[in-house]
């Protein structure tokens, strides 16, 4: 019987020092808000005039972007319900355009509400479907590699998907 009541009060004294024993203090990683801050002499462009601009891009013609310019919108949907497929759309208040990556999840780094600023040159302007598009000349279907969409698409200030206001826009 003595043997029995160790056998017993073993696992639960065992129990009581694994409780006892965690330490519930955690270090909070540091969370640095991104910020983006365009050069002083950055000239910006809307959506609308970048359709504009660059309207004579087609499907098998690219336009690639020679100029200094930067995009200042906000990403209006993503690719976290599975509907999207390795792109993001940006809308500002003139329009919206669709921007093409080479990776999937893309919404871990760049979810609807996301405000980013679009340093375009070195990227195309391609057509597909009859809707504008901006991609990489180079990729595959015009899609950016990952890590040079980071370089190009630059996250400022916390995502809030309350200013997502999706309207409907004509070319």
């Amino acid at each position: 019987m003595k043997i029995l009541h160790k056998i017993l009060c073993l696992p639960v004294i065992l129990m009581a020092l694994a409780f006892t024993a965690c330490d519930r203090d955690y270090d909070m990683p540091p969370l640095n808000e991104p910020k983006f801050e365009l050069p002083a002499d950055a000239q910006t462009i809307t959506i609308k005039q970048l359709r504009e601009k660059y309207a004579a891009a087609t499907q098998s013609a690219p336009i690639t972007i020679e100029d200094s310019l930067y995009l200042r919108a906000r990403v209006s949907a993503d690719d976290r319900s599975g509907n999207i497929f390795k792109t993001i759309y940006l809308q500002d208040e003139t329009g919206g355009i669709s921007v093409l990556v080479d990776q999937s999840i893309v919404y871990s780094d760049y979810p609807a509400g996301q405000e980013v600023i679009v340093d375009l040159k070195g990227l195309c302007v391609s057509v597909y479907g009859d809707e504008q598009q901006l991609g990489h000349p180079a990729g595959y279907l015009y899609r950016t590699p990952y890590e040079q969409f980071k370089q190009h698409i630059h996250r400022n200030g916390w995502a809030d998907e309350s200013k997502v206001e999706l309207k409907e826009f004509s070319n």
